[in-house]
């Protein structure tokens, strides 16, 4: 009637005496879908750009799902973690563990990992079922090292010149 596409759906079989159809607009159904491809293009292309983890844990901490350019950065492929459990690769990093105890107890957070000398904000949330339990972990690892390396020479700085204030008052003394 407004003089845009639509999509329709149409079935006909026999109804003795007549002929009977079914015609059904799926145009909400088709807008919706194309919608939802183009927002995973969309983060598949942040993902495969920016610095990022984005990740999925089983209720047993194994690894469903796991993308982005920041596995290059701890010298890990998809393939590789696919399926495996965290303790695999990264039992003896202790952040990444108490994140996953964290995480197991169905709680929510965020902390700072180091994994092969990159600095990781990780972040996440267990998903629980329709029963209450744990479902899934889902989660984000950002690589942040280019900000944790100036926030460390910052810090060495202030403390540096809290030292020279304490000497140059103690020479006033």
């Amino acid at each position: 009637v407004d003089g845009a596409a639509r999509h329709h759906e149409i079935r006909c079989g026999p109804h003795a005496p007549e002929l009977l159809a079914l015609i059904r607009d799926l145009t909400a159904q088709v807008e919706a879908e194309a919608a939802l491809q183009e927002r995973e293009r969309l983060i598949r292309h942040v993902v495969s750009t920016v610095p990022v983890i984005v990740f999925a844990l089983d209720g047993v901490g194994h690894f469903p799902l796991n993308e982005g350019r920041g596995l290059d950065d701890i010298g890990r492929t998809r393939e590789e973690l696919l399926g495996q459990p965290v303790a695999t690769f990264f039992g003896d990093n202790e952040a990444v563990m108490g994140a996953l105890a964290t995480a197991l107890d169905g709680q929510a957070g965020e902390t700072l990992v180091t994994l092969r000398g990159h600095h990781f904000d990780l972040w996440f949330r267990p998903v629980f079922d329709n029963n209450g339990g744990l479902a899934r972990i889902i989660g984000v690892a950002a690589n942040v090292s280019e900000l944790v390396a100036p926030q460390a020479a910052l810090e060495a700085s202030r403390g540096a010149l809290r030292e020279l204030a304490a000497h140059l008052q103690r020479i006033r003394e």
